[in-house]
């Protein structure tokens, strides 16, 4: 009896070729509901993971579904957090603008500042040095050149300066250094005309630093300056500190 005969050939007794994990990837991505169709499948399937065990790709699926909606729920709730500081902010900046604005020289704007942003923004240290006339000198004031204010901040163009040495903040703070972990050095401008410098510090380490970004702080000193101006007619210091 011939191979023709015997109604089979001699590639019929070979194996099949295997069939490549990446195959069967490639074909079940392209059937997602080869499973609904042989559910009897899942009886017979293991799957090896780090989470807890499951029997079925069912179990499994739930078990990242529910990983994954934690994560949501756990990004959600910081955006909520984020909304919530925002809203705080803007309702102090909101009072801050409407204290200054109401302010009659600049000894009530120096006052005013200094309250807001210690006691409504929670900076333990505030001090402004400005352009000011000799005769306004007291509690918060005190005689200053333009050349001193020109020999602090040098010819940097930033509109912040974070401040980390101690020879820079024993140039504006007299309390103990060692209470500072951050601060900040600002220009205050009414237009081109630089008329002095505020320098903020706190007893935390996180609250002035770079990452945070200087929207407020520039906000703050922007809104200082242009109440300022009618008061300030030729260069002075103003000190404020907590």
């Amino acid at each position: 009896m011939t191979q023709e005969q015997s109604g089979c050939s001699k590639d019929a007794h070979l194996p099949d070729a295997p069939i490549s994990a990446e195959q069967v990837a490639r074909y079940l991505v392209g059937h997602p509901d080869f499973f609904t169709e042989h559910q009897e499948l899942l009886l017979e399937l293991e799957l090896r993971h780090h989470c807890q065990p499951a029997s079925s790709l069912i179990e499994r699926q739930v078990e990242l579904l529910r990983q994954h909606n934690a994560d949501m729920k756990s990004r959600l709730a910081d955006l909520f957090d984020i909304a919530r500081r925002n809203d705080r902010l803007f309702a102090r900046s909101r009072c801050f603008v409407l204290a200054i604005q109401q302010a009659q020289t600049l000894d009530e704007v120096v006052a005013v500042a200094k309250e807001s942003l210690t006691v409504d923004f929670g900076i333990d240290f505030v001090v402004l040095l400005l352009e000011a006339e000799p005769e306004t000198q007291g509690p918060l004031l005190r005689h200053c050149t333009a050349e001193e204010l020109k020999a602090l901040w040098g010819q940097d163009d930033r509109t912040v300066r974070y401040m980390t040495e101690p020879r820079e903040l024993r140039q504006f703070f007299v309390d103990p250094l060692s209470e500072i972990r951050s601060a900040a050095l600002l220009p205050i401008h009414s237009g081109q005309r630089q008329l002095g410098l505020m320098a903020l510090a706190s007893r935390k380490e996180e609250d002035f630093q770079p990452v945070h970004g200087r929207l407020f702080l520039e906000f703050v000193v922007e809104m200082m300056g242009q109440v300022m101006a009618p008061f300030m007619s030729r260069p002075v210091c103003t000190q404020g500190c907590t």
